[in-house]
Parts: C-alpha cells; sequence; structure tokens
C-alpha cells in the first residue's frame, strides 16, 4: 500500500512544526490524496489539509508535486505552490529538500498564470523514511 493511500501508518521523521495563532486546534485535518485536490480543489478550498507529495524547495518558488516522477519531467498540471515564509523555506531546504514529504496547511485557490492552487500555514512537514 502506498504511503499517498494510508497516511496514517507511514515512518516519517517530523522537519517542520510551527502554530499559527488564527488556527484553532479544534479544526478538522482532512487527509487527502493530491490527485484528489487536483481534481476537485473547490472541495477542499480553505480547508486544513494533510496530503503526501514531492517537495521541492527552490526560490522563487517552493512547488509540491504528486510524484518524484512529475518534479522530474516538470508537469505543470499536477503541481501545487507551496507558500511558507522565505527564511522558513531557506531554513527547511537545508535540512532536507526533494524528498516524498507528508505536508499539513491550508488549502486554496489561486488565480495565476503559473500556479492554480497553493498550501499555505503550513503547520508540518514530516518526511517518509
Amino acid at each position: 500500500m502506498s504511503a499517498q493511500n494510508n497516511i496514517k501508518n507511514v515512518d516519517t521523521v517530523n522537519v517542520y512544526n510551527t502554530k499559527y495563532d488564527k488556527l484553532n486546534d479544534s479544526i478538522k485535518i482532512v487527509n487527502v490524496k493530491f490527485d484528489d485536490l487536483i481534481k476537485s480543489p473547490e472541495k477542499y478550498k480553505r480547508k486544513y489539509v494533510r496530503v503526501t507529495g514531492f517537495l521541492h524547495l527552490d526560490l522563487p518558488y517552493c512547488l509540491f508535486y504528486e510524484s518524484e516522477k512529475d518534479y522530474r519531467n516538470q508537469r505543470k498540471d499536477n503541481i501545487i505552490l507551496f507558500m511558507m515564509h522565505k527564511e522558513d523555506s531557506y531554513l527547511l531546504s537545508k535540512k532536507f529538500n526533494d524528498k516524498v514529504t507528508i505536508v499539513s496547511g491550508i488549502f486554496e485557490i489561486i488565480e495565476s498564470d503559473l500556479f492554480k492552487n497553493m498550501i499555505y500555514q503550513i503547520q508540518n512537514v514530516d518526511i517518509i523514511k
């Protein structure tokens, strides 16, 4: 069974954890497949999601792909903008980069020439062992 299908049973290492005052601890976290976010973004708009994908941290954009293969092929239709403070992104990139991760944050639909979706107010990033 892939990590994407069963997030709860994956062995991980936490590399980033923060709390935002604007988020209430009682908010329900939605475990979702990357593909579902891309296919049905309206369903998850402004929801706190936990999703597995391939995280590439680089400036000017940090990008979240469904898989390493999508990253290597620079597949633009299967991508989510990973929004984090530049300083945090830089520090996180020093710990790791180009890894399969589980990211928890708020999902949003955006209107941009480059990207259609983003995850922001990132609360957790876990690397899959």
